[in-house]
């Protein structure tokens, strides 16, 4: 079998750019072009949650090849622009323009979960704009409600805390990540988050989010959305469940105490 003169690489993440550098190495000659629907060059997604939304690192230090690196590996990049249909041999892009190639690798990993109507305001972290966006709004805010006991919800709620920002996580599971860890080390996984000054609540169930004057000093998940000076947050709703409102068997309808609060939902993808 001859090999492909083009191979079209669809997502400029962690997979795509390990899939068009492992060609290279493995001495493809042939014409190579990567499309992500980000501005951006492929970067680094774990520290997001962690050096990036605490300030100890520079977006651009979670660049994993600059796009003049790419140019260096002969690939074409077309960044900023989403791919909005796959046909075969072919890829329409969201400006219309379609790219043709003899090989189509699809990279896109996964979208951001949001919940059943999730206001505009409140934060979902999967890109570098969205954890820049909710660094944004952490310093401006006193507090911080993160929807989702995860680990995405468990690393934003201790970068919160490192903020100085008062943290409440809501959790539909008994203990943290025990899908993931198993109910021990969930539960482990607690007792080091409030330990650290979170306010974790467990068995909670949400039933709708709570804006303007419903809710005067706090959130469900959707945070006090309507006050000035107000700000949303982030989480992870992976592996808590359905989180919607704080309703719930440790609640009373929305968590008290959340003056100047953030809130936050849903990561709910690939890393």
């Amino acid at each position: 079998m001859s090999q492909p003169e083009h191979v079209l690489v669809v997502g400029a993440g962690l997979g795509g750019l390990r899939t068009v550098e492992q060609l290279r190495s493995a001495g493809f000659q042939g014409r190579i072009s990567l499309v992500g629907d980000e501005q951006h060059a492929p970067y680094d997604r774990p520290p997001l949650s962690k050096q990036v939304l605490t300030g100890e690192w520079a977006p651009e230090r979670t660049t994993l090849r600059s796009v003049e690196g790419l140019d260096d590996l002969g690939v074409r990049t077309h960044l900023g622009m989403r791919a909005v249909a796959l046909r075969p041999g072919e890829v329409e892009l969201a400006d219309g323009a379609s790219l043709h190639a003899d090989a189509i690798v699809v990279a896109t990993g996964l979208a951001a979960r949001t919940l059943p109507g999730q206001p505009a305001g409140v934060h979902t972290l999967r890109t570098l704009d969205d954890a820049l966006a909710l660094r944004a709004a952490l310093e401006r805010s006193s507090s911080l409600l993160v929807i989702g006991g995860g680990f995405i919800g468990a690393e934003v709620a201790s970068s919160a805390r490192t903020r100085g920002l008062a943290v409440t996580v809501l959790e539909a599971l008994p203990v943290p990540s025990a899908r993931a860890l198993g109910e021990e080390l969930g539960a482990l996984t607690g007792r080091l988050m409030t330990e650290a000054g979170v306010d974790l609540r467990t068995d909670v169930r949400i039933d709708g989010f709570v804006t303007g004057s419903a809710a005067p000093d706090s959130t469900g998940s959707g945070g006090s959305a309507g006050r000035p000076g107000d700000a949303s947050g982030a989480g992870d709703a992976g592996d808590g469940g359905r989180a919607d409102d704080a309703g719930g068997p440790n609640s009373t309808g929305h968590p008290s105490g959340m003056n100047g609060s953030a809130s936050g939902a849903g990561h709910g993808s690939q890393r």
